[in-house]
């Protein structure tokens, strides 16, 4: 169920929505319905030091927060919304690249990391 490389390139302070989409491997790739499976859902990114990320999140977005929305024929999609005070605050003004990760916890409580990537966040000199 994990995809790797689920890359962005975003701006820094520009409101974006980066959407995942979620199969079932188990069955055939089939739409994944987060709704139904995945009361919980997590969106977090941390900063990458080499080849390593650091472990703490330097934010989070959940489902609860209404940060992420659940869409599609199978309610597959899961869509984590940035604004920009998120990533261009004078406070968090993050550029350059960044770990991310998409976690959903089931009905039974497991975590499971259904999505990872890198952000790339760059300067925006108009709103700097």
């Amino acid at each position: 169920m994990v995809k790797v490389d689920q890359n962005h390139t975003i701006y820094a302070g520009n409101k974006v929505t980066l959407q995942y989409t979620v199969v079932d491997e188990d069955n055939g790739d089939a739409p994944f319905d987060l709704t139904a499976n995945a009361p919980i859902i997590r969106w977090a990114m941390s900063r990458i030091s080499g080849s390593n990320y650091l472990t703490a999140p330097l934010f989070e977005k959940t489902l609860a927060a209404g940060d992420i929305v659940v869409s599609g024929a199978g309610n597959e999609i899961a869509s984590v919304t940035l604004v920009g005070a998120d990533t261009g605050t004078p406070a968090n003004n993050y550029v350059g690249d960044f770990y991310t990760e998409l976690e959903l916890v089931d009905g039974a409580g497991e975590s499971i990391v259904v999505a990872t990537g890198t952000l790339t966040i760059r300067s925006n000199v108009v709103n700097a």
